[in-house]
Order: C-alpha cells, then structure tokens, then sequence
C-alpha cells in the first residue's frame, strides 16, 4: 500500500515533488514511495476551494501515516494570523482526505524565513491551536531550509 492509492486523478494532479515559495523552503529529504505532497495553490485551482489554504499538505507514510499542514512564510514580519487560518484550513482538508478509519499521526507547521518573538508569542497562545479530529495542537515554527525527514522526526518523537 502507498500514500494516494485511493486518490482520484484531480488530487493527483495536485501533487509536488518540492515545498518551496518565495525566500522559504524546505529540504524534501524523504523516499518518494512513501510521501506524498499536495501543494496548495493547485488544490485552490483544481477543485476551486476558495478559503484561505497552507501551501502544502504533507503525507509520509512509516510505521503509521503522519501529515503536516504547512505554510510557507518567506517575509521579515510574516501575518502569523492569516498563517493559523491558512493551517487550520489544511488541517480540515487532510482530515476530508485521509478516511476516519485510519489513524493519523498530524502536526501542524509554519516554515519561516525569520519569526519576530511577538510572531512567536501569538502562535503560543491557545486560541491559535490548530484542530484536527477533535485534539488541538500547537503550531511548530521551523526555519527555513529546515528538512522535511527532521520536521517529521522531532515531531513524531513529541507526541
């Protein structure tokens, strides 16, 4: 079994290789055969979702599914509220795509090119917790050029 299986041609076509936007990135450093990365801007498109969305959606496939909720901040003073929204958008979708039956290890994640401490204080505060499936969550600030297997590692050995 691999990640997108069941996934119809739409979906697929939504699919990225690389999370990387303007003055932000992140170092795709995990097996093809067991990720999967839906950007966001070709969901927006392909299905016409017309709310604030994360830039990728992130699937990777170990022991058990992990997913991320991503958002790319390139700018010296990122807008950290849009960014929750955006997030807690990409939250929603995951859940809408990975079935109720399977159990999913979810962490939500704003790569950032340079976060002022009063950014940082805002995503600390619990009305800015992300939901999914019933359990609010922290979003985890990574730098940019971070590496997607260490953002995915640090989080799961969190939980």
């Amino acid at each position: 079994m691999s990640i997108g299986d069941n996934w119809d041609h739409r979906l697929l076509s939504c699919l990225s290789r690389r999370c990387r936007k303007p003055g932000c990135n992140l170092v795709v450093d995990v097996p093809k055969d067991s990720s999967a990365i839906i950007d966001g801007d070709k969901y927006k498109s392909e299905y016409g979702y017309e709310q604030a969305l994360c830039d990728y959606l992130v699937f990777l496939l170990g022991s058990a599914l992990s997913a991320s909720a991503v958002e790319m901040k390139g700018g010296r003073s990122p807008d950290v509220s849009h960014a929750v929204k955006q997030i807690q958008n990409g939250a929603r979708l995951i859940d809408e795509i990975v079935s109720e039956s399977v159990a999913v290890a979810f962490f939500p994640v704003l790569v950032h090119a340079g976060l002022p401490s009063m950014e940082v204080r805002i995503l600390r505060k619990p009305v800015n917790k992300i939901n999914f499936r019933g359990k609010d969550r922290y979003i985890v600030p990574h730098r940019s050029g971070s590496r997607l297997s260490s953002i995915f590692s640090s989080a799961l050995s969190a939980a």
